[in-house]
């Protein structure tokens, strides 16, 4: 059995950033420097990160930001599912498949934090389907 520091991503965090940059222009979206930058630092990290966790980077690398600054590029992110939110930990990492909007579940090893993307569309298929059957639909799932 591997140990978590033997765990590799697909992708290094370059090729993430290059991916991530490729994907705005097909979208005909602008990714500023800022909004890269955020997703540099969340792409090269081996653990989800908080906004908080991102602004400390910023900063320690230079760039003057605040806040709101990081949770918009966070937010733009999200929105071209180049990045997820680990809700559990209110933390952000990058997508593993950020050309289509998938459902997913997160493993986080609760050694060292380090978190892989699980895909589960089966899964949440089933979900779908019974809840319809009791007359619930599924807004959100938060395993």
């Amino acid at each position: 059995m591997p140990s978590c520091t033997d765990i590799e991503r697909a992708l290094s965090a370059p090729q993430l950033l290059e991916q991530a940059a490729a994907i705005c222009e097909q979208r005909g979206q602008r990714f500023t420097p800022m909004r890269r930058q955020v997703f540099a630092i969340v792409a090269g990290a081996r653990s989800p990160l908080t906004a908080y966790n991102i602004l400390d980077k910023l900063l320690a690398s230079g760039t003057e930001s605040a806040p709101p600054t990081v949770y918009r590029a966070l937010d733009f992110l999200l929105k071209q599912n180049l990045v997820h939110r680990v809700e559990s930990l209110n933390a952000f990492l990058p997508c593993a498949q950020p050309r289509v909007h998938h459902d997913c579940q997160f493993l986080i090893c609760t050694a060292c934090g380090i978190t892989e993307e699980v895909e589960v569309d089966g899964l949440m298929n089933r979900l779908t389907r019974g809840a319809k059957g009791l007359g619930f639909s599924i807004n959100e799932a938060i395993v």
